[in-house]
């Protein structure tokens, strides 16, 4: 099965792993010493639901008010136990304080000014599928040291369960959501 021709609401493991290879040779490499590159597909995450995480980041920036907090994009794909749950897709926008302090109320603090720079910055634009996640339930906003602060849904940046992947336009888009993280966050 091939991601490229497989309606991307099909997709198993290894499309969304050959898709990642795509990325791979299309998107930026990381240069921040310290962050491994991101262009590597991340060790799957296993969520104490026994759900799996897998994630690509990728565009990591130093914060332009702090150089020792970092912004990133990350597309994340959750694969359930329940066999009868589709995986759920997202990119993020993340926020790294794992350098600059272990205090939850500074985190809380970062996590929830870039949340409303961000909402203004989608505001601006007009630019509704951007949105911040909830701060209670699933999918809810957290405290740590990766933080994220705002999202977009699969169907808006690669596309709809029954769509073919256009590898053109899911760049461009992703080029467009590292050029809003660019115009709010990037101090370098």
């Amino acid at each position: 099965m091939s991601y490229e021709t497989t309606p991307i609401g099909q997709w198993t493991l290894d499309c969304w792993f050959a898709f990642y290879r795509f990325l791979e040779t299309m998107l930026e490499h990381c240069t921040i010493p310290g962050m491994e590159s991101g262009n590597t597909i991340n060790n799957p995450v296993k969520a104490r639901s026994g759900d799996t995480f897998y994630t690509k980041w990728w565009y990591v920036r130093r914060h332009k008010d702090n150089a020792k907090i970092k912004i990133y994009l990350d597309i994340q794909v959750r694969f359930f136990v329940d066999p009868s749950r589709h995986p759920d897709e997202w990119l993020f926008y993340k926020v790294d304080t794992s350098e600059w302090t272990q205090d939850n109320d500074e985190r809380v603090r970062v996590r929830d000014r870039c949340c409303e720079r961000i909402r203004v910055k989608a505001m601006q634009m007009n630019r509704r599928e951007i949105t911040i996640p909830p701060k209670s339930g699933e999918g809810k906003l957290g405290i740590g040291n990766y933080m994220t602060f705002a999202r977009i849904n699969r169907r808006n940046w690669l596309g709809g369960n029954d769509d073919i992947i256009n590898k053109e336009r899911v760049l461009e888009n992703l080029h467009f959501y590292e050029k809003v993280l660019e115009e709010c966050f990037a101090g370098n």
